[in-house]
């Protein structure tokens, strides 16, 4: 897929989810993607290959949060791998000071490359493990900690602590069944205890995305509405 094709059907989807992206916006996706394709399978960080793909997968995936969550001042990417969903959302919100977070060598010298490539001055890149004192003195308290592919998962909330504040909002990227019992008893002795399993889908391509959202108390930003509420 050329990359005026990239940028012309990722428009069209931005459009289809409500999100007022520029022009110069859509082109950077549009690079992102193109970028995916040529380091993410030589660096054994993705099997995903095919340009639509790519672009639907990889891209648009990422772009699903910011459906639901407003834009933040600060947000963590935790097992970035390739970037993802960090990059995409940088890009989306530009107002917003993005850090990307693995503990991987390759990964975190591609995310690096990728932030560069792009020109995304919002993009911190740290190479360490997200539990450790250095990788998160660095980054400090955020708006948002999202995750989309932390390994192992029951590691998740030993590496989100670190980042939660009074107002954080933890976003999983997940399947229909939310996250497991264990994740969800954590995150309410974090004090999350506002946690819903949010939908969003792009109809056009046939996509549908699972978030599962925590926070400690109603706020700006949270959706309004989700498929399960979980008070405690």
């Amino acid at each position: 897929m050329a990359s005026a094709e990239s940028a012309g059907r990722l428009a069209g989807w931005c459009q289809e989810l409500g999100l007022d992206l520029s022009s110069e916006q859509i082109g950077r996706l549009a690079a992102l993607a193109e970028l995916l394709i040529q380091w993410g399978p030589g660096l054994g960080l993705t099997a995903i290959r095919r340009p639509d793909d790519v672009l639907l997968k990889h891209v648009a995936d990422s772009l699903l949060l910011a459906t639901l969550v407003r834009q933040p001042q600060s947000l963590v990417d935790l097992g970035c791998g390739v970037g993802l969903p960090g990059l995409a959302l940088a890009i989306a919100w530009p107002g917003a000071r993005v850090w990307l977070v693995d503990s991987r060598t390759r990964a975190a010298h591609c995310a690096l490359h990728l932030a560069g490539e792009l020109e995304l001055a919002n993009v911190g890149v740290c190479h360490g493990r997200a539990e450790e004192e250095e990788t998160w003195a660095r980054v400090g308290k955020v708006e948002v900690v999202v995750t989309r592919g932390f390994s192992p998962a029951k590691g998740l909330l030993g590496a989100a602590t670190p980042y939660i504040g009074e107002r954080t909002i933890v976003a999983v990227y997940s399947g229909p069944g939310g996250v497991s019992e264990g994740i969800r008893d954590g995150l309410r002795a974090a004090g999350l205890s506002r946690q819903v399993l949010a939908e969003a889908r792009l109809p056009s391509a046939g996509w549908t995305r699972w978030f599962w959202l925590a926070s400690a108390t109603d706020l700006d930003g949270f959706p309004s509405g989700s498929t399960e509420d979980c008070f405690t």
